[in-house]
């Protein structure tokens, strides 16, 4: 019964197709440079759009597949990054200043952070689906970034995603 809802739900809420559509309008014009992928799992596999002239590091909780291990909130990132992906995991980060500020630091001066996180959308992997954050609240807690482009998907006070690109 569950498996059937999950369907449901990515039918009626397009959170991949809104994700890729945000990431690509800018990927292309990404060359040469160092990408984080934070819980990049084995379901967005997003490297696709960029060009494969950039070094393209995938991070999950465990190690797999070419995938290396990293916990945001325990392994401190040097600023070594031009841009860091972290899509649909924010939500599962108990301490999420914490990760959110390794991430700034992370980037090195001019970086990008693409960030995408669910709104209206059921909880999942649980037990580790701690928060829903606001466009407001994700405005402000990444008010440390020189600019940030908020792009909220579905209704005007009902959006199903968030996508974020902040430049340091």
């Amino acid at each position: 019964m569950l498996a059937i809802l999950r369907k449901i739900t990515h039918i009626i809420f397009p959170v991949k197709r809104a994700q890729y559509k945000f990431i690509k309008r800018y990927a292309k014009k990404i060359e040469n440079k160092k990408i984080l992928e934070i819980g990049a799992g084995e379901g967005y596999k997003v490297e696709k759009f960029f060009p494969i002239t950039n070094e393209y590091i995938k991070t999950d909780l465990v190690e797999y597949n070419g995938v290396f291990k990293l916990d945001i909130t325990k392994e401190k990132l040097e600023p070594m990054y031009d841009v860091i992906i972290c899509l649909n995991v924010l939500e599962h980060i108990f301490d999420f200043q914490v990760a959110l500020d390794n991430i700034y630091n992370g980037l090195k001066d001019e970086g990008f952070l693409f960030l995408s996180v669910p709104m209206f959308y059921p909880l999942h992997m649980l037990p580790d689906d701690y928060w829903r954050f606001t466009p407001f609240t994700l405005e402000k807690l990444l008010n440390n970034y020189r600019k940030v482009m908020i792009q909220t998907n579905g209704l005007n006070y009902y959006p199903f995603n968030i996508n974020i690109l902040a430049i340091k």
